[in-house]
C-alpha cells in the first residue's frame, strides 16, 4: 500500500504539462537496474545531480555511472522529488511511462533476476565504501546508508 492511498497514481502528482516537457526518457534506453512502476532513466546525465533532489529514488550505475530509479515514488513530495531530478538532467533522460511498458510478465522477470542488481550494488561498495552511498536492501523494505 502506498502512503497516499490505494490505487493512487503517482503521475496524478505530476503538475500539468510536465510529463511532455520533463520527461524525455526512451524504454529502450532504460537501465535494468531500474525498479518496475511508471518513472525510470535511460541515457541520463552523470553529473550526480539526481540524488540530490531524489536520495531516496536515484542512484547511479551503469557503464558510465548514470541514473536511474531504485525505488518508485509512494508519495506526491517523492514524485516532486523525482520531477526536480528529471528538471536538472541536461539530457532529458528520466521517464513516466513505465507502466505502458511494464508488462505482468516483465515485472515477474524482473522480479525473478532481482539477485543481479543486488550483486551489482555489492560489487560497488568496496569502490564506494569512502562515500554516503545508499544500498537498497533487495527486499524492497531496507535501506542503509554505507
Amino acid at each position: 500500500m502506498t502512503d497516499e492511498g490505494h490505487g493512487w497514481d503517482p503521475l496524478s502528482a505530476l503538475p500539468e504539462g510536465e510529463r511532455e516537457r520533463s520527461f524525455g526518457g526512451r524504454w529502450e534506453d532504460r537501465l535494468w537496474q531500474n525498479v518496475p512502476g511508471p518513472f525510470y532513466t535511460g541515457m541520463s546525465d552523470n553529473c550526480w545531480t539526481g540524488r540530490l533532489h531524489a536520495p531516496r529514488h536515484v542512484l547511479y550505475g551503469g557503464e558510465y555511472l548514470t541514473e536511474y530509479v531504485y525505488r518508485q515514488p509512494t508519495t506526491a513530495a517523492d514524485v516532486l522529488a523525482l520531477l526536480t531530478a528529471a528538471q536538472e538532467d541536461p539530457f532529458a533522460g528520466y521517464a513516466c511511462d513505465g507502466d505502458r511498458w511494464w508488462t505482468p510478465r516483465g515485472v515477474r522477470d524482473w522480479w525473478q533476476e532481482r539477485g543481479r542488481v543486488a550483486d551489482y550494488l555489492s560489487g560497488l561498495l568496496p569502490e564506494w565504501s569512502g562515500s554516503r552511498l545508499l544500498a537498497w536492501c533487495i527486499d524492497g523494505q531496507s535501506v542503509i546508508w554505507l
